[in-house]
């Protein structure tokens, strides 16, 4: 599964947080702020309608590309849920991901101010793959909710496993759809889109590994699990060694552009190197305890939430030409 989605993986996506420094940094005007409220950039002004646009598009392209991490987590946190591994955290991130997985949704298509997003999509093309990502997240999200609530077995884990694939495919094609529709491409080096893909690879990919650590673990779909745990594993190595280092082969011809990136991948790699003892044992036929398991699912977020702040020093060192 690993294989084919880096196979549906488009140019196009790496944009998805080029755009989100300055979403941030939309949030960070006070609620009053007046309509004068400007940038200033040597001798260039925005007037505020025109910054609500670019926060507006902005979030609708971060956004977009979050749901293609939690399509996977959401898988995760229900597999160690069911498990019991780490259960009252993971239950309070099961229920946390179906939720932001609903507002975001929702808030791509109606709108809504509290997210960064300032009206109803009107696109029928984006329109239309949103309605296909709600086809699948409805039936999904009975499932998730079920699990959530503790009436479930190993055998809805395992159903919610196989939608993820169906659903991890509508959210790259929805990423694609709204960067094409909204992002000008013109702003974005390539070199730094694609730095930016491999980084935001290494997110879903975290969780692939917790969530095929668990499904092995738990003797759910074991032969497929073990399989796509391997690949993610091979995936996150080889991108985390790319982007420390440098990998001609792949396009990336230097080591990171400031030494705030070097930081951060250094921490990333330390976590790695951690969270790939037991994924390694694990490979290799060993059953884990459950210490190893909790290693592994707090591991993984911790990589998540690391590779997050990574990616926006990439997107800091883009717009400042770093």
């Amino acid at each position: 599964m690993v294989r084919s989605v880096g196979a549906r993986l488009t140019n196009i996506a790496t944009y998805v947080r080029l755009l989100g420094v300055s979403a941030a940094i939309a949030w960070s005007l006070p609620a009053h702020a007046q309509t004068t409220a400007t940038y200033e950039d040597g001798t260039l002004r925005i007037s505020f309608a025109e910054f609500t646009k670019e926060t507006d598009t902005d979030r609708r392209i971060d956004l977009s590309g979050k749901l293609r991490m939690l399509s996977q987590r959401v898988v995760s946190d229900a597999c160690f849920v069911q498990t019991g591994i780490a259960k009252r955290d993971a239950l309070a991130a099961l229920n946390a991901t179906i939720s932001e997985m609903g507002a975001i949704a929702h808030a791509l298509e109606f709108g809504d101010t509290e997210l960064g997003i300032f009206g109803a999509e009107e696109r029928r093309m984006t329109l239309a793959v949103i309605a296909q990502f709600n086809d699948v997240w409805t039936t999904m999200q009975i499932n998730a909710l079920s699990i959530a609530q503790g009436e479930s077995t190993h055998a809805d884990v395992l159903r919610l496993n196989a939608q993820s694939a169906d659903l991890l495919q509508v959210a790259h094609r929805l990423v694609s759809t709204v960067a094409a529709q909204y992002f000008n491409p013109a702003e974005t080096r390539l070199a730094d889109a694609l730095l930016i893909d491999i980084a935001e690879r290494q997110q879903f990919l975290a969780q692939e590994i917790a969530k095929n650590a668990c499904l092995t673990s738990a003797g759910i779909g074991i032969d497929g699990s073990i399989d796509a745990l391997w690949s993610a594993r091979m995936a996150f190595n080889s991108s985390i060694g790319a982007l420390s280092s440098g990998m001609p082969s792949l396009g990336i011809q230097t080591r990171p552009s400031t030494h705030q990136i070097d930081a951060g991948l250094l921490a990333v790699r330390s976590a790695w190197l951690d969270l790939r003892q037991p994924i390694d044992a694990q490979l290799s036929g060993d059953a884990l305890d459950q210490e190893q398991l909790e290693a592994v699912y707090y591991g993984a977020n911790d990589m998540t939430r690391q590779m997050d702040s990574v990616i926006k020093l990439y997107a800091e060192a883009s717009r400042y030409g770093s």
